[in-house]
Order: C-alpha cells, then structure tokens, then sequence
C-alpha cells in the first residue's frame, strides 16, 4: 500500500525552523527491496537518510538495511501499538477525545471485545455494557461517534440470544457499529439481514471478501458475498465509508488492493 502523504506536509512541530518533507509511505511487505526505487519516485534520492529501527528489527535484518546517514534503534521492549481498547478509553477518555480532535478526527472505534468481558465471564460481560455507554456518551458530547467492530465470536448464543444483539440491544443509540461483513457470514449469518436490522447505525462498513471456502479472506470479486446487494443496502440505510480490509493475500499486496478496487467500482 503507498499513502499520499502530502496533506501532511508543513512545518515541524518540534520546535526548529525546518519543514517536513513526507511524500509517501509504503507499507507492503519487501519494501525495502525496492527502497531506492521509491526514493527517486518521490525525488528523495540525494536526500539525507535516518532510518529507525526497533532492537529486534535491527538485528534480524542485518546485512539487508538500506543506505541511511545515520540508524536510529530502540529498544523493543516497551514499544507498541496504539489499541484504543475499552480499558485505555476509560482510563484517559477526556485525553483521547482532546488529542483525536485536535486533528479532526471524527470516528473512535473500539476493535475488539477482550476475553474477559464476554459472557463466558458473566460479571465482565455485565460491567462491559455499562462501560461502552459510558464511553459512547462522552464521545458523542464531543462531537465524535463511537463505534463498535464486531468479529465472528459476537454471534455465539447465549441465554438464547446472538450475543451482537444482546450488546446492541442494552447500548444507547449513540453507540454505532462498524460492521465487517466478512465476519458476520464467517459465523453463518447473512450480512444484509444485520445491515438491515440495524439501519442507521452502521456509518462505516469494512468490505471484507469470504472465499470460496467460507474461510479465507480474499480479494472483493473473488469470493462468495454479494458486494453489490451489500453497497447498495449500506447506502440506502446512510452508511458513509465503505472501507475495503483485506487480511489474506493470493497475490502480491499491491496487486492484491488493484485486484480489490477494480473489481468493487465495476459493481
């Protein structure tokens, strides 16, 4: 994947005088192999090189880094992503919301339920609804919407009840979903009777082909979903961004999201 990073450029918020010159970001696996190449497209090539590794990184990949004026490694341990998981939102929501808005951003979304809040842990489970509320309402005073991902594990039956629907049912309505509708038919069920049965709460929707097989993920067009049955419900009931996800790759990854874009305009 290669990200057009030039709305980002301007000046540096570090304090000195001199100006960022981010073009582009290549995301795809090897890229370093061809890490000349994309340094002359964007007209970096005689630019001066620093290059960050972690620790682990830096070691598994000796012999093979590229040309840099200077590395910059960190140490692994410590290092991580930045899950905004139920936890980190109730422990610091009101700095969540303020850093997130000061860049604009208009959707927080909660990718995952753990473990230990699922009804195989009936009080987890019982404190985690309270706890999405909470987080939804506050959000939504700030002038952002909340949403919920879901997996294939929210359609398990409990108590007789799909337990999406049990989380959909005790939530305020200012908690939103994101469905993934390669999750929703992974677990059996069909995607446009939950698209439909939760109209206007679904603002973004993940595009996420299932194979054949009704197991793997592959590229849109090449699977079992009715892609066009879907997009044209999504729109009809006011969803926003239809986001392509892809987590599998029979091909190269580039070719991979060319395959995927070019199949889903032609529906």
């Amino acid at each position: 994947m290669i990200l057009d990073c030039s709305k980002y450029v301007g000046p540096c918020k570090c304090g000195r005088t001199h100006t960022l010159e981010t073009e582009k970001v290549v995301v795809e696996y090897g890229a370093t192999a061809n890490f000349e190449q994309y340094m002359a497209d964007v007209g970096l090539a005689d630019k001066r090189r620093v290059v960050v590794y972690d620790s682990n990184i830096y070691e598994l990949t000796q012999g093979k880094h590229v040309h840099a004026d200077q590395e910059i490694v960190l140490p692994a341990q410590g290092l991580r992503s930045e899950d905004v998981i139920i936890e980190k939102m109730m422990e610091d929501l009101d700095k969540i919301i303020a850093d997130y808005s000061v860049i604009g951003v208009k959707y927080l979304v909660m990718p995952y339920m753990a473990e230990e809040y699922r009804p195989v842990n009936p009080e987890g489970f019982k404190s985690f609804l309270p706890m999405l509320n909470e987080v939804g309402q506050k959000i939504h005073d700030a002038g952002m919407t909340f949403l919920y991902h879901n997996h294939d594990f929210e359609f398990a039956v409990d108590k007789g009840e799909i337990l999406l629907d049990t989380v959909l049912r005790n939530v305020a309505d200012d908690v939103f979903m994101e469905f993934d509708v390669f999750w929703v038919a992974y677990a059996g069920y069909d995607p446009l009777r939950y698209i439909r049965k939760y109209a206007g709460r679904q603002p973004l929707m993940h595009i996420k082909e299932l194979g054949p097989d009704r197991k793997a993920n592959v590229e849109v067009g090449a699977g079992v979903l009715d892609m066009e049955a879907i997009l044209k419900l999504g729109l009809e009931i006011g969803t926003e961004h239809f986001i392509i996800e892809q987590e599998e790759y029979t091909m190269p990854m580039l070719d991979s999201c060319r395959v995927s874009l070019e199949n889903l305009l032609k529906v």
